[in-house]
C-alpha cells in the first residue's frame, strides 16, 4: 500500500497503490488540499475502517471509454475550435483508426506500450506485388492519427480524467531510417 502526491502541469494528484491496483484523483491546483486526502486515505487504509474504498473505486470519470470522451472531444474542441475541414479529418481519423483499437477501453487504461505497438502497425510495411513492399500508412497518416490521439489525451489531463499522456513524443516511433548510399554504411549500426 503506497500513497503518493505529485503535481503535473496546474494539477495536483493523489497516487494510490493498494492491492495491486494503482488509482489516480486529480485534487486541482492545491498543494495542501492534494496533502490533506493524502494522510485521510493513509489513516481509513492503515484502519480499514469504512468508506476505504469510497477513495478506491474509480468514479464515473475515471470509467469514461476512450470512444465517450473522444466524442465529447470532437464537439467541445474540433468542432469549435477548427475549421469545418478540420473537424471532418478529425472525426474520419477516429472512426478509422482510434476507435477501433482504442474505443472500449477506458483512458486510464491506454497505455504507452498499446500506443507504442499501435504506431508500429500503423507504420509496418506490406507487399503488393512478389517483391514490391509498401507502407501500409504514409509516415504523414500516421503522423495525424498520433496528433489526435495526443490531442484528446491532452484534454483528458486537463480534464482531471489521466495523469500522464501515453501518446507523448511517440512520433519517433513511426521515422523510419534513410538508406544509405553503396559503401558509406555500417553492418553494425
Amino acid at each position: 500500500m503506497t500513497v503518493n502526491t505529485r503535481k503535473r502541469g496546474k494539477n495536483w494528484y493523489v497516487f494510490v497503490t493498494y492491492h495491486g491496483r494503482r488509482i489516480v484523483r486529480s485534487v486541482g491546483p492545491s498543494k495542501q488540499r492534494a496533502e490533506q486526502l493524502r494522510r485521510e486515505i493513509e489513516a481509513r487504509l492503515v484502519l480499514g475502517g469504512p468508506g476505504i474504498f469510497g477513495f478506491l473505486e474509480p468514479d464515473d470519470k475515471q470509467l469514461q471509454t476512450f470512444d465517450s470522451y473522444s466524442q465529447l472531444w470532437l464537439k467541445q474542441h474540433a468542432e469549435i475550435a477548427c475549421k469545418c475541414s478540420t473537424a471532418r479529418s478529425y472525426e474520419q481519423l477516429l472512426r478509422v483508426h482510434l476507435t477501433p483499437h482504442f474505443g472500449q477501453k477506458r483512458l486510464a487504461e491506454i497505455t504507452r506500450e498499446q500506443v507504442k505497438k499501435f504506431v508500429t502497425e500503423l507504420s509496418q510495411t506490406r507487399k503488393i506485388a512478389n517483391e514490391l513492399s509498401v507502407l501500409r500508412f504514409s509516415r504523414n497518416t500516421v503522423r495525424l492519427i498520433i496528433c489526435v490521439l495526443r490531442g484528446i489525451l491532452n484534454a483528458a489531463i486537463e480534464d482531471g480524467l489521466i495523469a500522464a499522456n501515453p501518446a507523448s513524443r511517440v512520433g519517433k516511433f513511426a521515422k523510419e531510417r534513410k538508406p544509405c548510399a553503396p559503401g558509406y554504411c555500417d553492418d553494425a549500426g
